[in-house]
């Protein structure tokens, strides 16, 4: 009995201590976990403020240059346009400039100092080192500084003006200081990140907006003196490291608050951005997740002194931990704005791991992307800018790369991407890129439209040869080239563009309401259209041009216009119009061809002027002709008839060769009957007197075929057929006479020479 309760008791002492060995194992695996969690947690939310400050730098640097690449546009279209910088055309420019730009003031320099802006207030930077520094050709964004007509710091950007390769002026745009502190406050982070803006002495120069920013921070030389240092950096190596321009990340504390700190260069003057986080809001997330893993530890080392069978259950909730965890860190990623991605560095750019902000820049989901794309980033991006990146990436041995892509998404959009990328290794030891980007579409929109607007003056200067216009349809101002006075010798009008066109009598009355039409279809579906318009010279005479107009709209604005180019084609014009006037004129007798004969005819017919009489002639016998003397002899024939005729009839009668030896005369407007039989027999009778084969005393004869409008036909192909009736008629009774259509007696009257 004793012996077995000797054994109880020696199975139950080393239950106790396997149950005490566990203990003390679990208590110290968890608090070991737990401890590596936290401290990954940490380094991760460390790194990811180190990326996020070098995108907030680079995006303030973009949006530094981007204004001066505005102002340097601006400075270009002022050297070009007018010859005096203080011209008020130059300021009202300005002044409409500076209702789409973010500057709250633009202002023009001399060489001299003197400054003209467009609120109106004169300055004198003659004494400012950054004024001497742009009149040397260099662009410049200024430290804050202060302006007599305000109490707080602004920032001056100012770009030379040159001309001839010289600067002969100097202009500068003002930007509150507000729009740069905004830029320093950080969204991420429970939205309590800030910055400042330093130089490499160590001044701050900008302070955040932001609330926990500490305005009397003003020096890291001397603020910094009794902070202490977590990290094992210390003040001189930060203020070394800045100095040589790198970058860098510290954790210390200042006023009784633990900080971290990520010190970046920006790339304009010698300015460093201060990324600062509060150290509180990394340990909230640390604590939070090690909170919970304590729990579950502890709820799990209670199971396991109750009960070692459970011990499992430890493995598996701490491995849901974990899990959790890990989701806890994707959705801080998932909350960044900005698409965060991992991928390898082959020839595909395979996307390992992305949080939801990439896939909700590319347009497909992750399904999606793995199923369709297989994840290669290549799939998506241009191959051009995919070609260049990657071989700057083979190129390059910084470990921090950045660039400029495009992709196109799942719906076929462009969008432009500005990502920076760190090399490093995944789990494998195998290279990788983690990457960083944010969607810089809108502002390359701004850079297109501003490319734009340069090829727009760029058109203006080259095509000095012709009259180039410029009509504002949301202020009505109107802008023409000087080749306008040249070509036509008088200023154009002023007034209500494009009616006072009209008013002044520029535009031939024919042409006018084309002119006007050409304007009034012009929107964003038919942005192009052109028109043949003859305007007036200052001699009263007119000149063919063709007006070509380009419909632009600035949906920013909402400021449409309209770009117009006039171009003489007055020779052009006169030419096509000579060719088209052979076109309508037999080539041997210069008469007027069948169809133009036809043409003229009924024209005269739909304007029902008068009555009319249409011949038809033949010359009689002409096949004889030809074969006994020849074509040659022939032609001659033709044209002697051709020449007699036409002196026989007024000017304004129609008078054409049908074809071969057969004439059309219509004689318009006749008053009295008579006057049919009388050109008639004069025709006859020129036939007999004057029409001789030369060289020969062979007489030529002719027939005519005579219909009369409107008493036997009101149409052209009436009365051809019954002038055509007529004309058989006499062939067949003799020839050498005119017969005279009569309808009434169902029958031809006969009329002899």
């Amino acid at each position: 009995m004793f012996k077995q309760s000797r054994r109880d008791q020696l199975i139950l002492l080393f239950d106790i201590l396997i149950i005490v060995g566990a203990f003390f194992a679990v208590s110290f695996l968890v608090r070991y976990y737990s401890s590596e969690l936290q401290r990954q947690t940490q380094q991760e939310v460390i790194r990811l403020h180190s990326q996020i400050a070098s995108q907030n730098a680079v995006l303030i640097k973009e949006k530094l240059q981007s204004d001066q690449k505005l102002l340097a546009s601006m400075a270009n279209y002022i050297s070009n346009e007018s010859d005096e910088l203080f011209d008020s055309s130059n300021m009202d420019n300005l002044r409409t400039q500076l209702n789409t730009s973010t500057f709250n003031m633009l202002a023009i320099s001399k060489p001299e100092g003197t400054t003209i802006s467009t609120s109106g207030i004169a300055y004198d930077f003659s004494k400012d080192s950054f004024f001497q520094t742009v009149l040397k050709g260099t662009s410049i964004v200024s430290d804050p500084m202060k302006f007599h007509d305000s109490q707080n710091d602004d920032v001056l950007i100012s770009v030379p003006i040159f001309r001839n390769s010289e600067v002969i002026g100097v202009l500068s745009g003002r930007y509150k200081l507000e729009k740069l502190q905004a830029l320093l406050t950080l969204d991420t982070f429970e939205g309590k990140g800030y910055g400042y803006i330093a130089k490499k002495n160590g001044k701050v120069i900008i302070h955040s907006n932001h609330l926990d920013a500490d305005p009397d921070f003003n020096d890291i030389s001397k603020d910094f003196n009794d902070s202490t240092f977590l990290n094992g950096t210390s003040l001189n190596q930060v203020l070394e490291g800045i100095q040589k321009g790198k970058q860098g990340e510290i954790i210390y504390t200042w006023k009784n608050m633990d900080r971290d700190m990520n010190y970046v260069p920006i790339g304009i003057n010698d300015w460093y951005l201060l990324s600062v986080i509060p150290a509180q809001v990394i340990n909230n997330h640390s604590n939070a997740i090690l909170q919970q893993t304590i729990t579950i530890g502890g709820f799990i080392i209670l199971i396991i002194l109750l009960l070692l069978f459970f011990l499992w259950r430890f493995w598996h909730r701490s491995q849901a931990a974990y899990n959790k965890a890990n989701k806890e860190l994707n959705q801080l990623y998932s909350s960044i704005k900005c698409g965060i991605y991992r991928c390898t560095t082959d020839q595909d750019h395979i996307v390992q791991v992305a949080n939801e902000g990439f896939y909700r820049y590319i347009g497909y989901t992750a399904d999606e992307f793995a199923k369709l794309k297989h994840n290669k980033l290549s799939s998506i991006m241009d191959p051009d800018d995919f070609k260049r990146i990657w071989l700057k990436e083979k190129a390059n041995d910084n470990d921090t790369i950045s660039d400029e892509y495009r992709i196109r998404t799942k719906d076929g959009e462009i969008r432009w991407l500005l990502f920076t990328a760190l090399r490093t290794q995944d789990s494998r030891k195998l290279p990788v890129l983690d990457c960083t980007f944010t969607d810089i579409t809108p502002l390359k929109t701004v850079q297109e439209k501003l490319v734009m607007t340069q090829r727009r003056y760029d058109l203006i200067m080259n095509q000095v040869k012709e009259i180039i216009f410029e009509w504002n349809c949301h202020d009505q101002s109107l802008y023409v080239s000087e080749y306008f006075l040249a070509t036509f010798g008088y200023e154009p009008p002023k007034g209500s563009f494009p009616q006072c066109m009209i008013d002044a009598g520029c535009i031939l009355e024919a042409d006018q309401s084309i002119f006007l039409n050409l304007f009034k279809k012009l929107d964003q579906a038919s942005p192009y259209a052109k028109a043949d318009i003859r305007f007036r010279c200052s001699d009263d005479t007119y000149l063919w041009c063709r007006v070509n107009v380009t419909y632009l709209f600035d949906e920013a604005s909402e400021s449409p216009c309209i770009i117009g180019m006039i171009s003489d084609i007055n020779d052009q014009k006169q030419e096509t119009e000579k060719i088209a006037e052979l076109a309508k004129h037999d080539p041997l007798t210069n008469l007027y061809n069948r169809r133009a004969t036809r043409n003229q005819i009924e024209e005269y017919l739909k304007k029902d002027k008068g009555r009319g009489a249409l011949f038809m002639l033949d010359v009689d016998d002409f096949k004889g002709i030809n074969d006994q003397y020849g074509h040659d002899q022939g032609d001659a024939i033709l044209l002697q008839t051709a020449q007699h005729i036409t002196r026989l009839f007024r000017s304004s009668d129609v008078i054409g060769r049908f074809g071969g030896d057969e004439f059309i005369i219509f004689l318009k407007d006749i008053g009295v009957d008579y006057l049919i039989d009388q050109k008639a027999n004069e025709i006859i009778r020129a036939f007999k007197e004057l029409i001789r084969i030369p060289k020969t005393n062979h007489e030529v004869s002719c027939s005519i075929g005579i219909s009369r409008y409107p008493e036997d036909a009101v149409t052209y192909s009436e009365l051809f057929k019954k002038a055509d009736r007529a004309l058989y008629y006499g062939k067949s009774h003799g020839k050498n006479k005119y017969v005279i259509y009569n309808e009434s007696d169902h029958k031809n009257t006969y009329i002899n020479r």
